[in-house]
């Protein structure tokens, strides 16, 4: 059930929403809550939950916003490091004929390394544009370079291929309610002025 609390600033919608809660804990609704936020709003809900509930709190609620939610549930890559491992030596055994200079990239100390530098989303996209964009005089630099570009872009088509758009929030939601992540949670969110997909 989706249920809007309208009104102008100052007319206690927070206060009516924390009311919500309280009776929402007190009649065990769900095992358990979240109040989403704003990131800069953690605190002073965090601290406005305490005052309403005082010693009723219950260990259940957390108060979370949209970052934390997504770091907590390792939605930031809703992969997991096992998984980005795996799909980086499936790469690397693809382009491994085509490699100059990182043949053993297999090797502990240099899969590491390489596997750092694609970790997260944004650096395989950044590292994409950086290395299209360099050439340097140096050999074995360059070399070293168009294998980690070749590495990059074999391990980005597999990740596309494999989980699609998988830093989307749909496809985020739709993975945390596959996996049960929210059964049996309340929603409470306050704070925002406006969202966006």
């Amino acid at each position: 059930m989706l249920t809007f609390i309208l009104g102008m600033a100052g007319y206690g919608k927070t206060t009516r929403l924390w009311q919500q809660l309280k009776e929402d804990v007190e009649a065990k609704k769900s095992k358990r809550y979240i109040v989403l936020v704003p990131e800069q709003f953690l605190f002073v809900a965090e601290k406005q939950l305490a005052n309403f509930l005082g010693n009723k709190l219950d260990l259940n609620i957390e108060i979370t916003g949209f970052n934390k939610l997504c770091k907590e549930t390792a939605l930031d890559g809703s992969i997991s490091e096992e998984a980005r491992k795996f799909l980086l030596f499936m790469a690397i055994t693809k382009v491994q004929t085509n490699l100059l200079v990182l043949k053993q990239a297999k090797k502990t100390k240099i899969f590491q390394e390489v596997f750092s530098l694609l970790k997260q989303p944004e650096n395989g996209k950044n590292l994409e544009k950086l290395l299209n964009s360099i050439d340097i005089g140096n050999l074995r630099l360059n070399g070293k370079l168009r294998d980690i570009k070749l590495i990059s872009g074999e391990y980005n088509a597999l990740m596309t291929k494999k989980f699609g758009n998988q830093h989307g929030i749909t496809t985020t939601c739709e993975l945390l309610k596959e996996n049960g992540y929210f059964d049996e949670t309340s929603f409470y969110i306050d704070s925002f002025f406006t969202f966006s997909e």
